[in-house]
């Protein structure tokens, strides 16, 4: 049976994300620029999530495709990541600005060809706003995170 990491969690996890957020926020480089935000996120345990780090590709073919999306987070068995197409747990498309905020839909219908069969999370982010999809429950979490200003982070409830 594969396995995701449970989060860690804690004041200092809040306050270095916090941190990783606003510089992510503020890069004004291009976008391929920006994966390795997203990837410090994901495998650096001091943000609160701590996956290992063979379970992040950055910007690398799914195997077996010419899909190449800009994360791919791999779910694990018996410790190790499995670097399959089957096995992509999370996706992620990550664009700079606001693109995501305007265009969240069409790039949706562009980018769901990363989806494999075994991918649970969808994640399409600008530098604003994350939109998150269940993939499995067929749910559209829209926006998960709206970053309204530097500083703060609110999550929408829908």
């Amino acid at each position: 049976m594969s396995t995701m990491p449970t989060a860690h969690s804690g004041h200092g996890a809040i306050t270095a994300l916090a941190r990783k957020i606003r510089q992510f926020r503020n890069d004004a480089s291009g976008e391929r620029n920006l994966y390795p935000f997203i990837r410090d996120m994901l495998t650096n345990s001091a943000f609160g999530i701590g996956l290992k780090s063979d379970q992040v590709v950055v910007d690398s073919a799914l195997a077996g495709g010419r899909d190449i999306p800009d994360l791919t987070v791999f779910s694990t068995k018996a410790g190790r990541a499995i670097k399959t197409p089957d096995h992509a747990y999370g996706v992620f498309e990550v664009k700079r600005g606001q693109d995501v905020c305007d265009n969240a839909a069409a790039i949706y219908e562009e980018k769901k060809k990363y989806i494999k069969a075994g991918t649970r999370w969808f994640f399409i982010l600008d530098q604003e706003e994350v939109h998150k999809w269940d993939v499995m429950a067929k749910l559209d979490i829209s926006p998960f995170f709206r970053v309204p200003c530097p500083d703060t982070v609110a999550v929408a409830q829908h």
